[in-house]
């Protein structure tokens, strides 16, 4: 949806910049041959009107005041258009990148042809359960710890978001299968048995795969998807 914002402002800022080319063009054609300034001050000199001769330079003068207020403003919007993305491609709850994250990312990767990606899909079950009995804060806080120890096992370029609700995917840059079937090991071997993670109908399950090809990103939910049934 975001993409498709920015292609009809972009669109819009097209044809309103050839509006203003056109409009100058035009302008600068009609005062060619008809000599605004001239005819300000021989009415001001011939029907006694104080200030039409300075009014010229005075919207001159104006002209890049508004100018400056329109940049501004401009800037300000742009600020808060990149604030209002940000939001939409993060998790309210986790503060993670979310689905719409994910997906932008894997379209990059499919654009810039920047072959192998690793996906991790990581499926949490229990939550639920412990939400209706222990209350929000404490599945909020468990699946806050869950996500700590899966992060505290990634690299820097390796990056844990939401995906749905249970589920959080890692994308991995630059992994062929093999690595990221290494990667999925090691998350699959994090234990739970910690204070803070006191249920013991809390579980989890990793699968992972690799992608070549822009055919093999689209599908690469799918496979996951069938491998962690």
């Amino acid at each position: 949806m975001i993409e498709e914002v920015k292609q009809e402002i972009r669109k819009r800022m097209s044809k309103d910049l050839v509006s203003l080319i056109c409009l100058f063009i035009l302008s600068y054609g009609i005062f060619l041959y008809f000599d605004v300034i001239a005819w300000l001050h021989e009415m001001s000199h011939g029907h006694a009107v104080i200030g039409i001769a300075e009014l010229a330079p005075t919207i001159f003068v104006m002209s890049f005041g508004f100018a400056a207020f329109a940049y501004r403003r401009w800037q300000d919007t742009k600020q808060l258009s990149l604030y209002t993305e940000e939001l939409s491609m993060t998790d309210p709850m986790t503060n993670l990148p979310n689905r719409r994250a994910v997906t932008r990312l894997l379209k990059q990767v499919s654009e810039n042809n920047e072959y192998p990606v690793g996906i991790v899909l990581i499926d949490i079950q229990g939550l639920e359960e412990i939400r209706s009995t222990l209350g929000l804060s404490v599945a909020e806080h468990i699946l806050i710890e869950m996500l700590y120890r899966f992060s505290s096992n990634l690299s820097d370029e390796q990056l844990i978001a939401y995906w749905q609700a249970g589920q959080f995917v890692v994308f991995c840059p630059n992994l062929n299968q093999g690595d990221i079937n290494e990667l999925c090991h090691k998350l699959k071997s994090i234990t739970l048995d910690n204070d803070s993670l006191t249920t013991a109908n809390l579980t989890f399950n990793c699968v992972a795969k690799s992608a070549c090809s822009k055919v093999e990103v689209e599908r690469i939910f799918e496979d996951l998807e069938d491998a962690l049934i």
